[in-house]
């Protein structure tokens, strides 16, 4: 069976031979794979491994590019496939959309330095990457054309809540919630009105799969109040979905955290994938019979505690019970719920996989 057919059988309700496989690991993790197999294309890593999936992002504009450079880091600080970042002479990595971050002493991870809304009185201080340079969509282009006849091709995009913080600080655009409401109201509008322009030219490009990725949660619940989400960033991103809907596309969101408060709503505005289901803080099996009629439910797979503390048996008992339990019926792409660290055995990482294509046949 062709991956982008099983992933449209899975999306429909209706079982294919095996769940859908995805995962996204730490460049540490992938550096371990390559050394282990012997091999350096990834591509041919994920068709050993059942990837069913391919990804493309979206490139800067070519005048950034002009004045950009691929990121020394390996720390999700850069833009595009090529990762590219302006090195500012204080040390920090600014994008295309003038936000800035620095990186920890093992060049890991980064936090936050600046964002260029902080400060200013109107959100029509900023100006969005033009959503009408044909060069930002080449890379989409380009991986359609070479997985069209086989993968589904997903490009991610910000939701709209992570979007307004980068843009505006994290602090002060909660901050604005309550006591700048006329601000909040315009950012919001804005984004929104961006987001509709580029996931429409995502879509002419080839794109299947639209990924709006974004923590709202913690591991104990929230980041903000539903009842806030529900009326400001819930119709915000119905219109998004209604004015880009295509036949053959289908819209992914993707929360850390407990955030099953809100998965009926997003099931109500269209959303046909929410990821990642953490076993961790969330009853994967009851979600699953409460809404796997509606949904499709990505990863599920234990990234805190099974990965890295178990056994090799322990995750193949795992991925059986999740392909028995949420994928009888379709509706499971089998994924770890996290991206993979280093922390993590090879041979539990591999297992996730092996024990997936062994299933061939058995749902």
């Amino acid at each position: 069976m062709r991956p982008c057919d099983r992933v449209r059988m899975t999306l429909s309700q209706v079982a294919p031979d095996r769940p859908p496989l995805d995962g996204a690991f730490r460049p540490e993790v992938w550096k371990s794979i390559r050394a282990y197999l012997g091999m350096h294309d990834d591509d041919q890593i994920k068709n050993m491994l059942g990837f069913d999936f391919r990804q493309a992002v979206i490139e800067p504009s070519a005048e950034f590019a002009s004045t950009a450079v691929p990121a020394p880091v390996e720390a999700y600080v850069g833009v595009g496939s090529r990762d590219l970042v302006r090195i500012l002479p204080t040390g920090e990595f600014e994008d295309d959309r003038g936000i800035r971050r620095v990186v920890d002493s093992t060049n890991t991870y980064f936090r936050f330095t600046h964002h260029p809304l902080r400060g200013a009185e109107s959100p029509d201080a900023f100006t969005f990457p033009n959503p009408d340079l044909p060069e930002r969509y080449a890379h989409i282009s380009g991986q359609v054309q070479r997985f069209k006849d086989r993968y589904m091709v997903q490009v991610e995009t910000g939701n709209i809540f992570r979007d307004a913080w980068e843009l505006r600080g994290f602090e002060q655009f909660l901050m604005d919630t309550r006591l700048n409401h006329a601000f909040t109201t315009r950012l919001l509008d804005r984004i929104t009105d961006h987001k509709i322009a580029d996931v429409s030219r995502m879509i002419q490009a080839g794109a299947d799969i639209i990924q709006m990725a974004g923590d709202i949660a913690s591991g104990q619940g929230m980041l903000i109040s539903p009842a806030w989400w529900r009326a400001e960033i819930k119709p915000r991103l119905a219109r998004v979905i209604t004015a880009t809907r295509r036949p053959g596309v289908y819209y992914y969101f993707h929360s850390d955290g407990a955030m099953q408060t809100v998965i009926p709503d997003l099931i109500e505005i269209g959303f046909d994938i929410v990821d990642p289901l953490q076993p961790e803080c969330m009853d994967v099996f009851a979600l699953k019979r409460q809404y796997g009629a509606h949904i499709t439910f990505r990863s599920t797979l234990s990234s805190q505690r099974t990965l890295p503390f178990g056994s090799v048996e322990d995750v193949r008992t795992e991925v059986r019970a999740r392909i028995r339990e949420l994928g009888h019926d379709g509706g499971l792409i089998l994924a770890p719920s996290n991206a993979v660290q280093p922390d993590v055995p090879l041979a539990n990482l591999l297992a996730v996989y092996d024990e997936t294509l062994k299933s061939v046949g058995a749902m």
